[in-house]
């Protein structure tokens, strides 16, 4: 058994959707350090070789993988991807969706989001809604964290009705953030 304990926000996902209207009223999170017990699992046999399952598929752009998520509920994967070409400015990114074997499945831009280094898939029904930072900085990193409905062949921006936009600290910089399904918590690293 382990247990994480580290500079990071923990939220309950649903009780975090849920906060979206009570942070309209004014009201703030309440902060603390996030820390949560492992249960034992089978571990890996070390003395076996490794495969590399998803390195050498073909993504929606040409860029190297930043960071990748899994909906493990509807089966997909995600990658993110720094964005490439003459009209991509610091934050702009690719979210390339994979099915399990690698097929490419469909992709979404970001327009002014962040690096891409860390995200989360939260499976919601047959849909995968996405959480990532958003709002870059000059240095190209998010400012706030963002959740928004996976949509293939559409370009999101940081300004879009579409996407819901959270504040965990004022002060803080770099978001990147991880969804943990077993306990349904979204953990964010700033």
């Amino acid at each position: 058994m382990a247990v994480i304990h580290s500079k990071m926000l923990s939220f309950s996902l649903h009780g975090l959707l849920k906060a979206g209207s009570i942070v309209a009223f004014g009201l703030t999170f309440c902060i603390q350090t996030a820390s949560a017990i492992i249960p034992s699992s089978k571990r890996f046999d070390l003395t076996q070789p490794s495969y590399d399952l998803f390195r050498s598929k073909a993504l929606h752009d040409v860029t190297v993988q930043q960071g990748f998520a899994f909906d493990n509920v509807n089966r997909r994967l995600f990658v993110s991807q720094l964005r490439y070409g003459p009209a991509a400015t610091a934050g702009d990114l690719v979210i390339t969706q994979l099915d399990f074997s690698g097929k490419q499945m469909g992709y979404m831009y970001l327009t002014g989001f962040g690096h891409g280094i860390a995200f989360g898939a939260q499976a919601e029904g047959s849909s995968t809604y996405l959480w990532t930072e958003t709002d870059v900085d000059s240095g190209g990193y998010g400012k706030k964290i963002g959740r928004f409905k996976f949509t293939s062949g559409t370009t999101l921006s940081k300004t879009s009705s579409a996407l819901t936009v959270h504040t965990p600290i004022a002060a803080a910089t770099q978001h990147t953030c991880s969804i943990d399904p077993i306990t349904k918590r979204l953990i964010v690293r700033y």
